[in-house]
C-alpha cells in the first residue's frame, strides 16, 4: 500500500497467506524483495484460522474510509479480519523516513489487538514493541439510551502500544464504539437513519464499528 512516496517508509506490504486447509493469515512488512519474494521488518503473523471449504462463506467489504481496507470472513460462529488500518491521525513524531505506519489486526475477529512491522518506535521484544491496543471496550456502552431509546456511537478510537508508551494514533469518526450489548455481528446502527449509520463488525460488547454512511 503506497501512502506517501516522499517517505522511506511511505509503501506498507501487506501478505495473506491461505495454506491448503483453507488456513488464513497475515503479516506486514516495511520492504519487499520482488525477486526473492521476501519482507523485511515483519510484523508479527496473525494466528492461521481456517474456514470449511464445503459450508457458506461471506464476506463484507469495509473499503469507503480512506484509512481503512478491510475484509470480514464470515462463517459459522468464526469471524476473521483481513486487511490493514492507517489511522487518520497519525501522532506528530512518528517519523516515516524512520519507522512505517499502518497496522493489521488480529486475523480470529479480535479487535483489540493489532501489529504494526518490527521496524518501531516502542521499546521491548517485538510481543510489546510490535503490538498495539485499540480502546474498543467501555464498561457503560451497552445499553440503548433510556431518552431516544438509540444505542449510543462515539466515534474516533484511540491505539495505544502494549509498551505503555504514549499514544499510537487516533482514528476518524468513520472507526467508532458502540453500546452494542445483546446486538449481533452486523448489525446496523442508526444514528440519524439515512444520513449516519455504522455496522457491528463482532456481536456483543468490545466490537468495532465501522460507518457505512
Amino acid at each position: 500500500m503506497i501512502f506517501d512516496q516522499a517517505k522511506t517508509y511511505g509503501t506498507v506490504y501487506l501478505q495473506i497467506k491461505i495454506t491448503s486447509n483453507l488456513g488464513l493469515s497475515q503479516r506486514l512488512y516495511s520492504n519487499w524483495d520482488a525477486v526473492a519474494h521476501t519482507g523485511q521488518n515483519s510484523s508479527t503473523e496473525t494466528a492461521s484460522v481456517a474456514v470449511n471449504s464445503v459450508a457458506q462463506i461471506d464476506f463484507m467489504g469495509l473499503t469507503k474510509s480512506p484509512e481503512m481496507r478491510l475484509v470480514m470472513v464470515y462463517q459459522g460462529a468464526t469471524a476473521i479480519c483481513l486487511g490493514y488500518l492507517r489511522p487518520e491521525f497519525k501522532p506528530s513524531w512518528w517519523n516515516e523516513n524512520v519507522y512505517p505506519y499502518c497496522m493489521i489486526p488480529n486475523t480470529l475477529g479480535l479487535f483489540a489487538t493489532w501489529y504494526i512491522p518490527s521496524l518501531t518506535p516502542f521499546t521491548g521484544s517485538l510481543t510489546t514493541s510490535g503490538r498495539i491496543q485499540a480502546s474498543f471496550t467501555q464498561a457503560q456502552m451497552v445499553s440503548p439510551n433510556p431518552i431516544s431509546a438509540r444505542r449510543d456511537v462515539i466515534p474516533g478510537v484511540l491505539f495505544f502500544p502494549w509498551s505503555n508508551e504514549g499514544v499510537a494514533g487516533r482514528s476518524s469518526t468513520d472507526l467508532a464504539i458502540v453500546a452494542s450489548g445483546n446486538l449481533l455481528r452486523q448489525d446496523v446502527i442508526q444514528v440519524t437513519p439515512g444520513q449516519e449509520e455504522y455496522v457491528l463488525l463482532g456481536g456483543g460488547t468490545g466490537q468495532p464499528a465501522v460507518r457505512l454512511i
